[in-house]
């Protein structure tokens, strides 16, 4: 269990983090609203190879962004285990590693999620709409509200204290 003084470091940290994944949900979303105010084509429901590769490519960054960033804090939890931390400062290291595989994960759907909105632009394929649109639940679904971050880490130092009573 984390401390008050630990939970009131780390809040400032939580906000940054907050700022970043939100503004790469807005980019998306002032991208997606920019190519639909501008759209000029008849909106077209047949299947075009540029939005069936757009699908593929949602896909494959969805399953990367569940999976690389939990191997990539399972790691870095490992790694920390390993080096001598000062209790104090776990928290805060453990963040950093959070905060880190996070951002890369939604980076992983921010990718495809353009692809699937210049398919929209260059297409008028409502598959890209739909799929930037699922990709955009998927990040909010992934938001790292303070409570649920803060729960991710209490987690990680019981990964934590669970990997040093191994040994």
């Amino acid at each position: 269990m984390m401390k008050q003084p630990q939970i009131e470091a780390l809040t400032p940290r939580i906000k940054v983090l907050q700022i970043i994944c939100g503004a790469l949900m807005l980019g998306i979303l002032v991208a997606t609203a920019l190519v639909s105010v501008v759209q000029t084509k008849p909106i077209n429901s047949n299947l075009e190879l540029l939005p069936l590769i757009g699908v593929a490519a949602a896909v494959m960054g969805s399953m990367a962004a569940l999976f690389i960033p939990v191997m990539n804090r399972k790691q870095a939890v490992k790694r920390i285990a390993d080096e001598k931390v000062v209790p104090e400062k776990l928290p805060e290291r453990l963040f950093a590693m959070f905060q880190t595989s996070k951002i890369i994960g939604f980076a992983m759907l921010e990718g495809p999620a353009f692809l699937n909105v210049m398919s929209w632009f260059l297409e008028s394929s409502l598959i890209s709409l739909g799929v930037v649109i699922v990709i955009l639940v998927l990040m909010v679904m992934g938001f790292p509200g303070t409570g649920r971050t803060l729960n991710k880490i209490e987690d990680m130092i019981d990964e934590h204290a669970n990997i040093q009573d191994g040994r």
